[in-house]
C-alpha cells in the first residue's frame, strides 16, 4: 500500500488526492450516460446461443468472440451508434426488429438459407401487414404479400441502382447507384 504523506513526503497527499479527483472527472460520464438496449451485443450473443446445442462450442465460441474483440466491439457500436439512436430518436432499435413511436413493431426475419426474409409489422399484438422478400435466381428480389401474391419487386440496374416494381413490372421508383453507395458506406 502506498501511503498518502509520511513524515519525510509531506506533499505526496496534495499529488494523490488531485489524482484521485482527476480519476473520480474521468469516470463521471461512464456513471451518468444514457443506458441502452445494446442489440448488437445481444444480437452476438444471441447467435453464439443458437449455433449448437452442445456447451463446449458456445463456451469456445464465446472465447473466440472474446479475443478476437467481438463482444468488445460490439458493445462498442452500440455504445456509441446504436444506443444514441435509441436515446435521440425514442424508437426501440433491435437487430430483427424496431418499435415505432407510435407503438407498433416491425421485424425482419432471415431464412436459414438467406434466399428469403419476412417483414411483420404488428401494432397492439395484432399483425397489420406481412410482406415476404424472396431472392431470385437472377438477382432479383420478388415481393410478396402474406397470401403469397406477387406485390411488387426489386430489380439490380446495369448503373449498380435497383428499380422498384409493382406487380405488372412496371417501375414504381428508381434507387440510384449513388444512393446505394452512400447506405453501404453507413
Amino acid at each position: 500500500m502506498v501511503p498518502f504523506a509520511t513524515a519525510d513526503r509531506p506533499g505526496l497527499q496534495p499529488f494523490y488526492r488531485r489524482v484521485c479527483v482527476l480519476l473520480l472527472l474521468a469516470l463521471a460520464p461512464l456513471t451518468v450516460s444514457c443506458y441502452g438496449r445494446f442489440p448488437l451485443t445481444k444480437a452476438v450473443y444471441k447467435f453464439n446461443g443458437e449455433v449448437t446445442d452442445n456447451k463446449w462450442v458456445h463456451s469456445i465460441l464465446m472465447w473466440i468472440f472474446v479475443i478476437l474483440p467481438v463482444y468488445s466491439l460490439a458493445t462498442l457500436g452500440d455504445a456509441i451508434i446504436l444506443n444514441l439512436i435509441e436515446f435521440w430518436t425514442g424508437d426501440t432499435i433491435d437487430l430483427g426488429s424496431t418499435t415505432t413511436k407510435d407503438g407498433s413493431t416491425v421485424s425482419l426475419a432471415p431464412s436459414e438459407d438467406g434466399r428469403e426474409a419476412v417483414l411483420t409489422v404488428t401494432k397492439d399484438e395484432k399483425v397489420v401487414a406481412v410482406q415476404r422478400y424472396v431472392r431470385q435466381a437472377d438477382g432479383t428480389i420478388d415481393v410478396l404479400d402474406a397470401q403469397g401474391r406477387l406485390i411488387g419487386g426489386v430489380q439490380p440496374t446495369a448503373a449498380g441502382g435497383f428499380d422498384l416494381t409493382d406487380a405488372s413490372g412496371a417501375v414504381v421508383q428508381g434507387i440510384p447507384a449513388e444512393a446505394v453507395a452512400s447506405l453501404r458506406a453507413i
